[in-house]
């Protein structure tokens, strides 16, 4: 943790920032860090498993109030052409959707989660898609 002048390293981002602009950690041997990465530091995930079609209902009644949706596919053995195990959908606050495809085949989809995927909302963010719209095809 560097000092420059009236500025000090945040702990968490690394950014400049004024000795008052900074919190203490809750151990004294704990870095500073500005307001934000206390903030991401205090966010915890919420991770809901579903491997039911009533949790499935559920689950995407809240993903159509959402804006926006992040999406990761786990095939399987991690091949572009083996079949879908696990679809992750993030949402804003901080909830991961686990959709145990393994354990519900078809009825996940049936129940829900296409229209969600082929919606134009809630907007979805992907990172290399290609695995994914291998699987979807």
């Amino acid at each position: 943790m560097g000092s420059d002048g009236d500025k000090e390293t945040c702990g968490g981002c690394e950014k400049q920032f004024s000795l008052e602009e900074l919190h203490e950690g809750q151990d004294k041997d704990e870095v500073k860090k500005c307001s934000v990465c206390v903030e991401v530091d205090k966010r915890e995930p919420n991770i809901v498993w579903l491997d039911d079609t009533v949790k499935v209902t559920d689950a995407i009644n809240d993903l159509q109030d959402e804006q926006f949706i992040s999406i990761v596919c786990q095939q399987h053995y991690l091949a572009r052409s083996g079949p879908l195990d696990v679809i992750f959908i993030g949402t804003e606050d901080s909830t991961v959707y686990v959709f145990d495809i393994t354990t519900m085949g078809e009825a996940a989809f049936d129940n829900g989660l296409r229209s969600v995927l082929e919606s134009q909302v809630p907007v979805k963010l992907m990172f290399d898609c290609r695995d994914e719209s291998d699987t979807f095809t």
